[in-house]
């Protein structure tokens, strides 16, 4: 058995979906067929190590693959996992990939909408998740999270990538990532288009339900009874009642009011320009500062 030589560690609603569809595409990466989610630094580290290993190739496979690894978008933000990670695997290369903390926000209310059933508008649910300091607002902090990251790696083992830019020149972040995992940026292909997208759910309890058994289902090591629901349209039995509508000007301008220090802190972090996540105007990338602080 081996162990990964790559995590992507998120963060959630970011586009780590994409990403894995983009790397499942490439012949000298494996990621583990069954499970692209395995969880082990933070909710299966009690089953120990060889329990993480049964899901890697054997060193007869590990000769044709450059890069091994898997997708967890929930390690970046769990404090336990960066020292678990550099534990076992120090020398390992981190991925995180990184949205618009408000667009990211939004989209996590989506999940939450089609997932869960909840029926609070987006304003009132963001206001309260701010004030209770819970995680969809927090996990969009996320220099705090890289910054635990750094206690236990290098720069030079972790590789940012910003979602738009994914989304706007695929070709030369795919360049990218392949340069940091050392494979050969010439053997991608385009994937099946592959989302995770959020949507209203016609029967929102029933959604729900069938939520909380497939989430029991991947906690027992039922993936695969997951993955051929999903493939025969199980999910999507219980209706669709519409995408959700776009976030309000009033909503966007309010939670990157909430965001705005971190995105400072996270550019003097990375010595990055995010000018593009300071529009309040999602149809206007490229926007400055002033439409958010006016």
């Amino acid at each position: 058995m081996s162990l990964p030589n790559f995590i992507a560690i998120g963060a959630q609603r970011c586009g780590t979906t994409w990403l894995t569809a983009n790397l499942r595409t490439h012949p000298q990466v494996f990621i583990p067929p069954a499970r692209k989610e395995v969880h082990f630094f933070d909710q299966h580290y009690e089953r120990g190590i060889g329990w993480y290993e049964s899901y890697f190739p054997d060193n007869s496979i590990k000769s044709s693959h450059r890069a091994i690894g898997e997708i967890t978008p929930r390690y970046i933000f769990d404090s336990s996992v960066p020292s678990r990670i550099a534990d076992h695997l120090p020398s390992v290369r981190l991925l995180a990939i990184l949205r618009n903390p408000v667009d990211r926000a939004y989209s996590h209310y989506g999940l939450r909408v089609r997932d869960q059933g909840i029926q609070t508008d987006f304003r009132s649910f963001i206001e309260m998740n701010i004030e209770n300091n819970d995680d969809v607002f927090e996990r969009g902090k996320y220099s705090q999270q890289l910054r635990r990251y750094l206690e236990y790696f290098e720069e030079d083992q972790i590789h940012i990538v910003i979602f738009e830019r994914f989304v706007n020149n695929p070709e030369q972040v795919r360049s990218e990532v392949a340069d940091f995992l050392g494979i050969s940026p010439h053997q991608f292909s385009e994937p099946e288009e592959k989302q995770n997208a959020s949507y209203i759910p016609r029967f929102p309890r029933l959604r729900a339900s069938v939520r909380r058994i497939a989430d029991f289902l991947r906690w027992y090591g039922g993936d695969w009874i997951v993955e051929q629901a999903k493939a025969a349209g199980i999910p999507h039995m219980f209706g669709n009642a519409g995408s959700l509508p776009p976030m309000e000007p009033d909503d966007r301008r309010y939670l990157a009011d909430h965001y705005e220090q971190e995105i400072r802190e996270l550019e003097s972090l990375l010595s990055v320009d995010l000018g593009q996540w300071w529009s309040v105007d999602p149809e206007r990338p490229g926007s400055n500062r002033s439409d958010v602080e006016s």
